[in-house]
């Protein structure tokens, strides 16, 4: 488990991420980012890293970040994702303490709604845009 967690770590810290491109703004409240470097794709499903980066500090379990890289695999077909991995930090654009993070992929998919990031990523991811 620690290797995993070393190698999710390792992947969400590259430089990779330096190639990131702003997809939106949310309510001023933050900046979402795609990294096209990092899309994999397998049949009608893609998988691919973002990242939020958060004006103010957010609180989930007791844990303050201000910036989340995420891992999600997109259904392009079934118009739905899952979430497989996150890591919150400290610091913005993904610098500073690792705060929270998951490496268990989420067992289930949820629809995408319209008009929201994650629709903004699902199009991304699936081409749509």
């Amino acid at each position: 488990m620690l290797k995993v967690i070393l190698m999710l770590l390792s992947v969400v810290s590259s430089s990779a991420f330096a190639e990131c491109m702003v997809l939106g703004v949310s309510n001023e409240t933050k900046t979402n980012y795609v990294n096209p470097a990092t899309v994999q794709s397998a049949d009608s499903r893609v998988k691919m890293w973002s990242l939020s980066d958060f004006k103010s500090i957010q609180v989930i379990a007791g844990q303050s970040f201000l910036s989340s890289k995420e891992q999600y695999e997109y259904d392009c077909d079934q118009r739905r994702a899952r979430l497989l991995y996150f890591v919150n930090y400290s610091g913005n654009m993904g610098a500073g303490a690792v705060m929270l993070s998951s490496t268990v992929p989420a067992p289930n998919w949820d629809p995408i709604p319209p008009d929201t990031v994650l629709d903004q990523m699902w199009e991304f991811a699936s081409g749509k845009k």
